[in-house]
């Protein structure tokens, strides 16, 4: 049975998407990030900081072993006033029943009135660093 042009050209897009995956696992998650969180926030790539991550928890670092501890990747949104408005560990904001802005820093549990009436919300810069943890 013959092929069709259609079953031609989704076989030819499949084979760039697992190209485009392959190199996505492969290559370093310092060259990948800024294109991810770049599409992620809609920003541009010079909006984007990326602290370098310790080496001091490797294994292979002085003195040779496992050290019990690791880095884990944690990223902040901020808006054009430096407010964190989206990432791990952010705020969560929202507007009351008078179409107030709101904030909770406790995950929703209790929420506070937001100083000004409305919130920017546009991602300005995304920071990622890096926190120690123990095991």
């Amino acid at each position: 049975m013959a092929e069709t042009k259609s079953e031609s050209w989704f076989a030819i897009v499949k084979v760039f998407i697992y190209l485009g995956l392959a190199v996505y696992i492969i290559v370093p998650a310092s060259w990948t990030d800024p294109f991810l969180y770049a599409t992620m926030y809609q920003i541009n790539t010079e909006q984007f900081h990326r602290d370098p991550k310790p080496t001091d928890c490797d294994f292979m670092r002085a003195p040779l072993g496992d050290k019990g501890c690791r880095y884990k990747k944690m990223v902040t949104a901020y808006n054009a006033a430096g407010e964190p408005i989206g990432g791990d560990n952010a705020p969560k904001y929202s507007t009351n029943e008078s179409n107030h802005a709101i904030v909770s820093f406790d995950d929703g549990k209790t929420w506070r009135l937001l100083a000004g009436s409305r919130l920017d919300s546009k991602v300005n810069r995304v920071d990622v660093y890096w926190i120690k943890t123990t095991e």
